[in-house]
């Protein structure tokens, strides 16, 4: 076998292991797995990308990009045409890369949109490139170019918190200064991890952190604690034992409180499953009412998010044994019997949502609050943004659902029904949204289709 090129050495690679997995890239809060095949017909458009656009056998192409699906595909795009690649260090400084630029010869570069850099050499952005090598135009446009920066984190800070660079010095606040919220901060750690590499730890990251300490940070490379969320309610003889449980145990006890009537099941028929499930919440029943308003064949592969500090409050070290004995068999029977996880509302945001998209690499839909606590009149209130930055990163399908009756029974007062009475579920049209959707406009519309079902 010739194996004196990286193309001759990766064919046979192909057709022998081309629907296998080449790559598993974390991006946002899923898992992306791109096959042998996919893999090379990237880097074939890619090669096409290179000579619409000139490139030759010879020319120099800079790459200067994190490590990533893009990085792999220029690379072998490279191999394919003759084109001689230039990889570069994702922190070289700008004039370093011009001066790399200029000793090569190079006729392009490809880059992170991040990475800012004042040059005639045409650029082309990763984000972008997706999109054109699919189009495959016979001109390439140059893109504007980008006025240089102090350094790269100034521009990822600019572009979560709208302000400009110029705005910003080593002892602004992401806060006060920079009007960064909770969720704001979680977009700006996924974009610093993917952007330059690292992995951070965002327990670490306040309203009152300074540029100054993110960059310590960023230098450290802080691992991230993994959470301890219990894995075996997701096991087979779980489920087994959850419809069991629901069957004999939660249904007849819901039948003697609850006239359940349910509208819109047939929004579930021939739904790509996994979906993300939302509702309003106006009591502690909610959960058990909307998994049994569901069908079995959609509810054995549902898990419900529930407020973490609420599981922080049932393990409480200052409670006495017996109030411990009680909370944890509470906490054991709502594993069980609803597939409960802890969501975080405060702090350790990310991780909550990371793990949110683990469960649905593995085929599990989610149920999920969005108001992000319980009503205290019944009415459905303000969604919480994180519900927009849930539902983009994780590109699924989203079912609205509105719960009417049971504030009567059992309001955010009590832990146990106060009285019998009628409750209507009804399920909406799922919902899909554009890439080009923002965080605030989904939120927005699913909130509109929840409070006006």
């Amino acid at each position: 076998m010739n194996t004196d090129t990286l193309t001759n050495y990766f064919k046979p690679i192909l057709y022998r292991f081309h629907d296998r997995e080449a790559i598993v890239y974390k991006t946002g809060f899923r898992s992306i797995r791109i096959s042998y095949l996919d893999l090379y017909d990237h880097a074939c458009r890619m090669a096409n990308w290179y000579q619409h656009n000139g490139l030759k056998k010879g020319d120099a192409i800079l790459i200067w990009t994190p490590n990533s699906p893009e990085w792999v595909a220029a690379v072998l795009a490279c191999s394919l045409t003759g084109v001689i690649a230039v990889p570069l260090d994702m922190r070289a400084k700008p004039e370093f890369v011009q001066h790399i630029a200029g000793e090569t010869g190079a006729k392009a570069g490809i880059k992170s949109k991040f990475m800012s850099i004042d040059s005639n050499l045409p650029w082309w952005d990763t984000q972008d490139l997706s999109r054109q090598i699919h189009e495959a135009p016979p001109i390439f446009e140059e893109p504007a170019k980008a006025q240089p920066i102090k350094n790269p984190l100034y521009q990822i800070i600019s572009s979560v918190s709208k302000l400009s660079p110029d705005q910003m010095k080593p002892s602004s606040t992401l806060g006060l200064d920079l009007q960064m919220d909770s969720l704001s901060r979680v977009e700006l750690v996924g974009v610093i991890e993917e952007e330059l590499g690292v992995e951070l730890d965002e327990t670490h990251i306040t309203d009152s952190t300074t540029i100054a300490d993110l960059e310590k940070l960023i230098t450290s490379q802080k691992k991230v604690v993994k959470s301890s969320v219990r894995q075996w309610p997701l096991a087979v003889w779980a489920v087994f034992a959850r419809r069991l449980l629901q069957a004999g145990f939660a249904r007849p006890l819901m039948r003697y409180y609850i006239k359940l009537r349910v509208m819109g099941k047939e929004k579930f028929d021939g739904l790509n499953k996994p979906f993300l499930l939302i509702a309003n919440h106006i009591s502690h029943l909610d959960a058990l009412v909307l998994t049994l308003a569901l069908p079995w064949d959609v509810r054995k592969r549902l898990a419900v998010a529930a407020a973490a500090d609420t599981f922080e409050e049932w393990d409480s070290s200052k409670a006495s044994l017996k109030e411990k004995l009680a909370r944890k068999s509470a906490t054991a029977l709502a594993l069980l019997a609803l597939n409960i996880f802890p969501f975080q509302r405060y702090s350790g945001i990310k991780r909550s949502l990371e793990y949110t998209g683990s469960l649905m690499d593995k085929g599990w839909s989610v149920m999920i609050f969005p108001e992000g606590k319980l009503s205290h009149d019944g009415t459905v209130k303000d969604f919480k943004t994180g519900v927009g930055l849930l539902v983009k990163e994780l590109d699924v399908p989203v079912v609205p659902a509105k719960i009417m009756g049971v504030f009567e029974i059992m309001d955010y007062r009590f832990q146990w029904p106060q009285k019998h009475g009628e409750v209507t579920v009804r399920f909406g049209n799922p919902i899909s949204f554009s890439p080009d959707d923002t965080y605030e406009e989904i939120t927005k519309k699913l909130e509109h289709e929840v409070r006006f079902l």
